[in-house]
C-alpha cells in the first residue's frame, strides 16, 4: 500500500524507475476489461521492447488555459494534464497501484519525523530544452511564482497557507519547512507545482510566456505548434533526462462533439486514445475487448454544488457580482439561496441519483448519494442524502415562508451530457417546488472562471475534485468544503467536516484515511454542502497497439515511455 516514506528509498533506484518508465509494456497500463476499479482486471504479461518512433493523436476533454503553470488550474486530465506534462514533466509521479509517490525529476523527496520539513534533492544533469540548469534555484523560483497575486494556480493559497519557508541549501537540494504537518505534501509536485519551467525563459517571453512558452520544459516532449482550439502539436525531446522517447511526436486536439464521437474516432483511426468521462462510452470500450482503458475511479464525479455563502475579498471591483462600487479589501458574503440549510437540505431530498443515472448515462454510471461508494477504495460505508420528495416540498415551504423567494440558479456545460445533467436536475428541483433558472451554455473554462473566480452561482453541476488518491482528496476537501478552505469555493461551514479534513491532512495508515473519510462523509450527509449524484471514472481509452502509457494523479496520463507496436 501507499506509503510517503517509500519515496526516499525509490529515489535510491531512480535510475532504474526512469528506464522502466521509458520501455513500458505492452499492456498499455492494464484494465483493458475490468470493472470499475482502476489498475485490475485481466492484463497482458508478455513484455517487449518498445518501438521507436511513430506519432500518435490524443482527443482531450478540454485544452489547457495556456502554457505557464501558474495559470493552469491544476493541471488535471481533464483540463491540460497530459499536455502540461509532456512539456514539463513532473517532480514526481503518482503510482495508482502501489500508492506511491515515484521520482521523476527528483532523486529523493524526504520528511522529517513530523512532516513538517521536506526535502527535495533533484537528480543532476537535467537541462532545460534552452539549455539551462533544472537546477534548486529553479524549483524554488517556480514554487513562489504560484503564490504571486497575479496566479491562477488552484494550488496558490494551500502553498501560501502551508509553506513557511523554501531554502535552497545546495544546487540539486531544496528544503521546504512548512507551518503544519502534512503527509501528503509531495501530492502537489505530482500537478501543477511539479511543473516547472525554465526561469530564464520565463524572464525573456515575459506576459507572452503563457501562449509561447518556448523551450521552458524539460519533458519527454517539445512545443512544436498551436492551432487555437485545433490542436497543439508536440515534438519528442532528443535531449531528455529519461533517456530516449520512442514516440517522434503526439497531437493533442479537443473532442468538441463529446464522447461518443470521440470514441467513435478510435475505430476510423482519427484518433489513438481519447480522454473520456462518460460511462456508458467507457463501458462499450470495456465490452469491446480490445481497447486498453486506463480509469481512475471518481467520487463524486458529478456532484450538485451549493453557494452557502461565499465570503470574497474585494479588489478592484471584482468579482463584480458582489463588488460593484465596494473598495478594494472589504469582504462581503455573497447573496445565495443555499446560505438557508433548509435550502439545501431540500435540494438534497429532490434529487434521485438513480434517475438522474438513466437520464444522463442510459443507467451505465454508478448512482448514489453516497461521496464514497460502499466499495471505494478506503470508503468508510456512510449514506448519503435520502431521496424524499415529500420532504423536499415541505422544507421548501418553510425557505419560502422565512422569506426565500424560491428561485435558484443553477449552471451545467453544454456538452450533451452536461445539458442532460442540467435538465435532469433541474426538472427534479421544480417538482420539489422551486423555480429553477438553468443555464446549460458553458465550456468548462467559462464554468471554471463563472464559478472560481466570479464566485457567482447557485447551484453548479461538475466534479467534486476527489479521486483515488487520499492526498488529492484532501486537497479536494480543503479547498471545496472546510471552512475558510484554501479555495472557499462554497462558503460551507461544518465544525465536523473540519475536523475530518484536518485527519485526513496528519494521516499516516489506510485506517486512518478510512476514519478521516468517515467523519467527512458523516458531515456531508448531515448538513449537505452539495449533493453527489454520481461516481464516475476518468479514462483514457487507447487503440490496442498503443503501449506504455501511465497513469499519475489528478486522472493524468505520461507518454515518455508511450510507443506504437507494428
Amino acid at each position: 500500500m501507499r506509503s510517503i516514506q517509500r519515496i526516499a528509498m525509490l529515489g535510491a533506484a531512480a535510475a532504474f524507475v526512469i528506464v522502466a518508465s521509458a520501455c513500458g509494456d505492452d499492456s498499455g497500463g492494464t484494465d483493458s476489461t475490468a470493472a470499475p476499479t482502476s489498475e485490475q482486471g485481466t492484463t497482458t504479461t508478455t513484455r517487449s521492447a518498445p518501438v521507436m518512433g511513430g506519432s500518435i493523436t490524443v482527443g482531450v476533454f478540454s485544452p489547457p488555459q495556456g502554457f505557464d503553470p501558474i495559470m493552469s488550474s491544476s493541471a488535471h486530465g481533464t483540463i491540460g494534464g497530459m499536455e502540461l506534462m509532456a512539456l514539463y514533466d513532473t517532480v514526481v509521479s503518482w503510482d495508482p497501484k502501489t500508492g506511491d509517490y515515484v521520482p521523476r525529476t527528483a532523486k529523493s523527496f524526504q520528511p522529517n519525523v513530523d512532516h513538517t520539513v521536506w526535502t527535495l534533492t533533484l537528480k543532476p544533469g537535467i537541462k532545460f530544452t534552452d539549455g539551462t540548469d533544472y537546477d534548486a534555484a529553479a524549483v524554488k523560483f517556480n514554487v513562489e511564482r504560484h503564490t504571486l497575486p497575479t496566479s491562477r494556480s488552484s494550488s496558490r493559497v494551500i502553498l501560501s497557507s502551508f509553506v513557511k519557508s523554501i531554502e535552497v541549501t545546495d544546487p540539486l537540494t531544496v528544503k521546504f519547512t512548512l507551518a503544519r504537518s502534512w503527509t501528503g505534501f509531495p501530492f502537489l509536485f505530482t500537478r501543477d507545482v511539479g511543473l516547472i519551467a525554465s526561469p530564464t525563459a520565463i524572464k525573456a517571453a515575459g506576459d507572452a510566456f503563457n501562449s509561447a512558452p518556448g523551450k521552458a520544459g524539460a519533458g519527454p516532449f517539445m512545443l512544436k505548434s498551436v492551432k487555437a482550439g485545433e490542436s497543439m502539436v508536440f515534438e519528442k525531446n532528443p535531449g531528455y533526462y529519461g533517456g530516449a522517447v520512442p514516440l517522434d511526436s503526439i497531437t493533442f486536439v479537443p473532442s468538441a462533439s463529446g464522447a461518443a464521437a470521440a470514441y467513435d474516432s478510435l475505430s476510423t483511426g482519427t484518433l489513438t486514445a481519447a480522454f473520456v468521462r462518460a460511462p456508458d462510452v467507457i463501458k462499450a470500450a470495456r465490452d469491446k475487448g480490445t481497447y486498453t482503458v486506463l480509469a481512475e475511479r471518481i467520487p463524486a464525479g458529478n456532484v450538485l454544488d451549493m453557494n452557502a455563502g461565499i465570503v470574497v475579498t474585494c479588489q478592484g471591483g471584482q468579482p463584480a457580482a458582489s463588488c460593484q462600487g465596494k473598495p478594494d479589501g472589504e469582504k462581503v458574503k455573497t447573496a445565495a439561496p443555499a446560505t438557508d440549510p433548509r435550502v439545501r437540505r431540500a435540494v438534497a431530498a429532490a434529487i434521485d441519483t438513480k434517475q438522474v443515472n438513466e437520464r444522463a448515462y442510459s443507467g451505465a454510471a454508478k448512482a448514489g448519494p453516497e461521496l464514497f461508494e460502499p466499495d471505494f477504495p478506503l470508503s468508510p460505508g456512510v449514506s448519503g442524502p435520502k431521496y424524499d420528495l415529500d420532504e423536499a416540498r415541505r422544507l421548501v415551504q418553510e425557505a419560502k415562508a422565512a422569506g426565500w423567494n424560491g428561485s435558484i440558479r443553477l449552471f451545467s456545460v453544454k456538452d450533451p451530457t452536461g445539458q442532460a445533467l442540467g435538465l435532469s436536475v433541474s426538472t427534479m428541483l421544480q417538482a420539489a417546488g422551486i423555480d429553477v433558472k438553468l443555464d446549460s451554455n458553458f465550456t468548462p473554462p467559462t464554468l471554471l472562471s463563472k464559478v472560481l473566480v466570479d464566485r457567482d452561482y447557485d447551484l453548479v453541476i461538475w466534479g467534486a475534485g476527489f479521486s483515488e488518491n487520499a492526498d488529492g482528496n484532501y486537497v479536494a476537501a480543503l479547498g471545496s468544503y472546510q471552512t475558510a478552505g484554501a479555495a472557499a469555493r462554497s462558503g460551507f461551514s461544518s465544525t465536523a467536516l473540519d475536523q475530518g479534513v484536518e485527519a485526513l491532512r496528519v494521516a499516516a495508515t489506510d485506517k486512518e484515511r478510512t476514519a478521516a473519510y468517515g467523519q467527512i462523509a458523516q458531515a456531508w450527509t448531515s448538513d449537505v454542502p452539495g449533493v453527489a449524484l454520481l461516481e464516475l471514472e476518468n479514462a483514457l481509452v487507447t487503440v490496442p497497439k498503443l503501449k506504455g502509457v501511465k497513469r499519475t494523479s489528478s486522472s493524468s496520463f505520461l507518454f515518455d515511455g508511450a510507443w506504437l507496436e507494428k
